[in-house]
């Protein structure tokens, strides 16, 4: 008996700047909020989950990403980045017993 396991991950992407939440993988969203729940902890409602498909798949989220975080310029510095990103990955796994049968 063998033991094989399948994985899901999920990947979800937050900005906070300005005292503003944004989902960096939909920033049509619009901001929310992020709430406490005394189970799961810190959770954010509506925010996008993607199923990450291969490893160019989860790079192309990641670059996505990367392009929606918002960057502004201050008189001490042109490209300032006082905001906070915040990446998750998931991984949910199943495991499954394998039989073989040696004859």
């Amino acid at each position: 008996q063998a033991t094989t396991s399948r994985f899901v991950l999920k990947f979800s992407a937050i900005e906070i700047y300005n005292e503003t939440v944004v989902d960096l993988l939909n920033r049509d969203s619009g901001p929310f909020r992020l709430l406490d729940d005394p189970e799961k902890g810190t959770v954010t409602e509506k925010l996008t989950e993607e199923v990450i498909k291969n490893s160019q798949h989860f790079r192309c989220l990641i670059a996505t990403c990367d392009d929606q975080r918002q960057v502004g310029e201050t008189s001490l510095n042109v490209a300032a980045q006082d905001h906070i990103k915040i990446t998750r990955l998931v991984i949910l796994t199943s495991d499954t017993f394998c039989f073989f049968l040696c004859v």
